[in-house]
């Protein structure tokens, strides 16, 4: 008998109602049906920062929720990816919903991320909080520690010329550019690193005179910077 109270409750779901229910003449049960459509309400939306400077740098977003019954779950929606795509499920942190940011594509620097929670209760109401907004810092490869292994050298010896970088993210690739008769792209060289050397070593064969050199780096998304120029003289 009880199970099929219970299965009649279901079924009922959508109603308000007072209702008898007899198990004989002379007894019955008198109950109220209450239908939760209430929805979860949110408050103290909180980041503890709007930017992303780099890969090692983590934020966390929060907002704070009740509800007149009982709280279930949320996820946490973003396109930081570049559309909007969901987290998967998850239980509140004493009624807070917390969700603590990376950014490990390195893809994705220069980017403005909107967020927002959706929060659920037991009954299945949902809300979700206003889109917010951080942004992924921009910034272009820096050098440092630029050099050439001689200033003078014997034509058809090898001479290394080097600079360090260091980016934010990540630094793709670097360019070594001479000018001899005009400036035209020597060698190229892939570095995808956060920070690394850039060491180009040429051989001098068919230099003249007095060679002006720089080395030209990338970061991912195309931001550049050009190292100062450094020259050697062929004797």
């Amino acid at each position: 008998m009880k199970s099929k109270i219970i299965a009649a409750i279901l079924l009922l779901i959508s109603l308000s109602f007072s209702i008898q229910i007899s198990f004989s003449d002379t007894k019955y049960v008198e109950f109220t049906i209450f239908i939760d459509r209430t929805a979860p309400q949110y408050s103290n939306e909180t980041i503890t920062s709007e930017l992303i400077n780099n890969s090692n740098e983590e934020i966390n977003i929060s907002a704070f929720w009740t509800d007149n019954h009982a709280l279930k779950n949320y996820y946490y929606e973003s396109n930081i990816t570049g559309e909007f795509m969901n987290s998967t499920l998850k239980g509140f942190s004493q009624d807070y919903s917390n969700e603590t940011i990376t950014v490990l594509n390195k893809d994705y620097e220069g980017r403005t991320v909107y967020y927002s929670f959706y929060g659920f209760d037991i009954a299945g109401n949902i809300n979700s909080t206003e889109y917010k907004s951080f942004n992924i810092l921009s910034q272009a490869p820096n050098f440092s520690n630029v050099s050439q292994s001689v200033s003078e050298i014997a034509q058809g010896n090898n001479i290394t010329l080097s600079a360090y970088w260091a980016d934010n993210f990540n630094v793709k690739n670097a360019t070594l550019e001479i000018n001899d008769s005009g400036w035209e792209e020597k060698d190229s060289m892939t570095l995808n690193s956060s920070q690394s050397w850039s060491n180009f070593t040429i051989n001098t064969t068919g230099l003249l005179g007095s060679i002006d050199w720089r080395i030209k780096a990338f970061d991912n998304i195309g931001n550049f910077n050009t190292t100062n120029i450094l020259s050697f003289t062929l004797i």
